[in-house]
């Protein structure tokens, strides 16, 4: 399914790259601290914020190669993961905004790193199906 460098295609494969980026650009350095602010005590925000910040990294360590490794072999292709984890990351967005605590803040960055991660997992292939090898840094 290898074809060359288009416009379009190009867009359409980076487009959702693009809407990841606005959104973790915007959660952590902007909405993650005054949510933080308003369920810890003012000595201990940077903690929780780093706590946060740790343990999203490690799901995404874990859970985003074992879903692109499914991604990979699944008879279905990458659609079902990519739409599955779209409605998740959507649903996780106010269950981070209205979390009562911190304990309700980690469940739903944990959840939300859960999803963002089942789309990026397979969305990291989508080049590699969908052109030739001489095209990848460009559309990169």
């Amino acid at each position: 399914m290898s074809e060359p460098v288009r416009g379009a295609r190009v867009g359409a494969l980076n487009a959702y790259w693009l809407a990841l980026n606005v959104s973790n650009n915007a959660l952590d350095p902007v909405v993650l601290p005054i949510l933080v602010e308003g369920v810890v005590a003012p000595g201990v925000k940077n903690s929780a914020l780093a706590a946060l910040g740790a343990v999203g990294l490690l799901v995404a360590v874990v859970w985003q190669p074992v879903v692109g490794a499914a991604s990979d072999r699944s008879p279905r292709g990458r659609l079902p993961f990519l739409l599955v984890g779209t409605a998740a990351f959507v649903a996780c967005l106010p269950l981070l905004a209205f979390a009562p605590s911190f304990a309700g803040l980690l469940v739903a960055t944990i959840a939300l790193q859960l999803a963002s991660n089942t789309i990026q997992g397979p969305l990291q292939a989508l080049i590699p199906d969908y052109l030739a090898p001489a095209a990848y840094g460009a559309a990169s």
